[in-house]
């Protein structure tokens, strides 16, 4: 074998080795993306989850006010809450918005939820490819879906 050849050979292997890193590195990259595309999924699907229980536990909340005489500045589970007439809870502060998660849904808004905002007739919990609205002015929760 001469010098030549030997180049030669170590070339190929070089190249060979080459495209093998490259196509495990697109595959890699590939991979990532979808799980996290199905990652994006999931979150999507437990808020929408979230926004029936929502929907669901309200009433039941508004009705243990109602059994309770309608306070208008409630201590709930420990959490302190203001009602409107209206049964439906009054938001002033961004804490009044994860009082409220906690107190509904009984967990912590995060990990799932990446932004909860204090808006003016209520809250906007965000994900990165969907919205939870709630609205105490308009009496309603609302579920929607970001396109990406």
């Amino acid at each position: 074998m001469t010098i030549s050849d030997n180049a030669e050979s170590q070339m190929l292997a070089l190249f060979r080795m080459l495209v093998v890193v490259v196509v495990i590195s697109v595959l890699a990259a590939s991979l990532l993306y979808f799980a996290h595309q199905r990652q994006q999924d999931a979150s999507e699907v437990a808020l929408k989850l979230r926004a029936q229980l929502w929907r669901e536990r309200l009433p039941l909340l508004q009705q243990q006010w109602g059994m309770q005489h309608k306070p208008t500045n409630w201590i709930i589970d420990g959490y302190p809450l203001q009602m409107q007439p209206s049964g439906w809870p009054l938001i002033t502060k961004k804490e009044d918005c994860l009082v409220l998660w906690k107190i509904i849904l009984a967990e912590e808004p995060k990990p799932l939820v990446q932004k909860v905002v204090q808006e003016a007739h209520g809250c906007r919990y965000e994900t990165e490819t969907a919205v939870l609205d709630y609205d105490f002015q308009q009496q309603l929760v609302q579920f929607s879906a970001i396109g990406n």
